[in-house]
């Protein structure tokens, strides 16, 4: 049995069978925090925060922590046309969830990061299509003691945009992501509303 903030997973049989429960052991719903999130894609009241969701167990919405960003930087060619566009992801809670991920889309005048769903995928040639983004690197997750990471094709991934502003940036990811521990796979949705350290778009 493992532990993710307030929840119990438990593994049973190579898959994820999920129990929810609170210290004491109460029932009912004056045992579970308030829900201000939206499923999927909410922003945990309006505010910078994370939620985890580790087959659907969830750990949030926390509030973000002091140390939680997100950089957005747009390079061009010698024309104007955008050539790269890189979104670095650092979403932290102050209770122990935390999601980091880079992504990239680049290529000849290729659209930008936008409000959108993106496709995490590993490119065949030097251009990302449409709605598609490539992963550097791994995703790494976490949510209580549990950690998960996914790298390439084996994400499976989704990126989803809700604003991207010159604030801030909130949506959601959702993929199937592994424990290094024992190898075994999950279904994580992370719902994030992260402040910009650096934005040059």
């Amino acid at each position: 049995m493992r532990y993710a903030g307030g929840m119990s997973v438990t593994r049973t049989l190579g898959k994820l069978a999920v129990g929810v429960f609170f210290a004491g052991l109460c029932m009912g719903s004056s045992c579970y925090p308030p829900d201000t999130s939206t499923s999927p894609g909410g922003t945990g009241g309006g505010g910078p925060s994370i939620e985890v969701t580790v087959d659907g167990a969830h750990a949030g919405p926390y509030v973000a922590g002091a140390d939680a960003y997100a950089d957005y930087r747009v390079d061009r060619d010698a024309s104007g046309q955008v050539s790269t566009a890189t979104l670095v992801l650092h979403a932290t809670g102050v209770t122990k969830a935390t999601c980091d991920l880079t992504l990239q889309r680049f290529g000849s005048a290729i659209p930008p990061f936008s409000a959108n769903a993106y496709s995490i995928i590993v490119p065949t040639t030097n251009s990302t299509p449409d709605r598609t983004a490539s992963l550097a690197g791994q995703i790494v997750v976490t949510g209580g003691n549990l950690t998960l990471t996914c790298g390439g094709d084996d994400c499976a991934g989704l990126f989803v945009v809700n604003i991207l502003d010159a604030t801030h940036v909130e949506g959601y990811l959702t993929a199937t992501m592994a424990d290094p521990s024992d190898g075994q796979t999950s279904m994580v949705v992370v719902t994030f509303y992260v402040p910009w350290r650096a934005y040059s778009p």
